[in-house]
């Protein structure tokens, strides 16, 4: 590498991730490339400073808002409260954008306005996924390895995602108690779900301000009145996955994995440990959330009639060098007696008894 200065070093790792976005170095070092496709319509993002906007905002403040204008189908919405602010018009090509930006805003507000161009993005959707995400110890993660529309935002959960699943597995390794096997799981286990990510995101692609766009839309007479209502049909029948998207960023499990003993598949349920998929939340009687009494890396939960049978697991941990936490609970609803869970919070097994305790533990550690 080379510094500011122009002096160059050498720097050794054991392993290297690479998060370094869709133009990934680390990404054509390894051979590795995109597959998919990208949206035909070209779209124009910009930041600009308008202090005068919020005078002709009628719908109070959000975090953005839906222009569905013919001179400018476009979203906007605030960066700060005192006029900086972000937009994206959509069919827009670049040398378009920057010729008429400020006649795009002056669109977005419903009349002229002054306006100061701050900076400005022409981009294209994309929907693609890198045909391997590891090459012998090089990863791939967040948009290196997998790019979406942004409709839903779902980008940044999906990298943070990523980065969660692969940082625990390289610890593990890191500390001697993970095996090789558990690093083979990580594309595993992210890829569907980065996948399904690409696929919600593409569908809430599919219905925007230019779709919305229809006759008599700002008639003051019935006509419009009735434009205007089927196109608030239109938006709720769309847009509810696009803003009530909590499974998908909370509620995925694997459907499979060679870490996960009998992971199953399907869709999380409220209020059960449900082996592949994120603990569910609840508080003690103490006020404290579940999560503050997981330990840092393998954390076993025990009823109160598991106390006995919890042992030969903790004994089977303590044999494979692995660190437990044992968490007694007698508070809190678990759907078997014994939880094993992960640094990442996904539920590894449950069972009122382990038949091998041994072999679960080498398998939950990849070894």
């Amino acid at each position: 590498m080379r510094d500011d200065a122009g002096e160059r070093s050498t720097v050794t790792a054991d392993y290297v991730l690479g998060c370094d976005g869709p133009r990934s170095v680390v990404r054509e070092q390894i051979g590795a490339v995109y597959v998919g496709g990208q949206a035909l319509r070209p779209n124009f993002g910009m930041v600009f400073r308008s202090e005068k906007l919020w005078e002709h905002v009628r719908h109070g403040p959000a975090v953005q808002y839906w222009v569905v204008n013919p001179d400018a189908p476009a979203l906007v919405g605030p960066l700060d409260r005192t006029g900086l602010w972000w937009a994206i018009a959509f069919g827009v090509e670049a040398e378009d954008g920057h010729s008429r930006a400020q006649r795009i805003i002056d669109a977005l507000a419903g009349t002229t306005i002054e306006a100061e161009v701050l900076s400005t993005d022409p981009w294209t959707a994309r929907m693609q996924i890198v045909d391997r995400m590891r090459y012998r110890r090089v990863f791939l993660a967040g948009d290196a390895a997998h790019l979406n529309p942004p409709f839903g935002g779902h980008g940044l959960n999906t990298g943070l995602g990523d980065a969660v699943d692969l940082g625990w597995k390289l610890a593990a390794v890191l500390a001697g108690w993970g095996g090789e096997r558990l690093l083979d799981s990580y594309e595993i286990e992210r890829r569907p779900i980065q996948e399904r990510v690409i696929a919600e995101a593409s569908a809430n692609m599919a219905v925007l301000s230019t779709e919305l766009l229809a006759d008599n839309l700002e008639n003051a007479d019935e006509a419009g009145a009735m434009a205007r209502e089927a196109a608030g049909r239109r938006i709720q029948e769309t847009k509810k996955a696009e803003f009530h998207s909590l499974e998908l960023v909370l509620g995925q499990q694997f459907g499979a994995s060679p870490v996960v003993p009998d992971a199953e598949s399907g869709d999380a349920v409220a209020g059960d440990a449900v082996a592949g998929a994120r603990l569910t939340h609840r508080f003690l009687t103490d006020g404290r959330s579940l999560f503050d009494v997981l330990g840092p890396e393998l954390s076993l939960l025990v009823r109160p009639d598991g106390a006995a049978r919890a042992e030969t697991i903790e004994q089977a941990a303590k044999e494979c060098g692995v660190p437990l936490t044992r968490v007694d609970l007698e508070d809190v609803r678990l759907p078997a007696t014994l939880v094993l869970v992960r640094p990442d919070q996904v539920v590894a097994w449950h069972g009122d008894e382990a038949p091998d305790a041994r072999a679960l533990i080498e398998q939950v550690r990849g070894g």
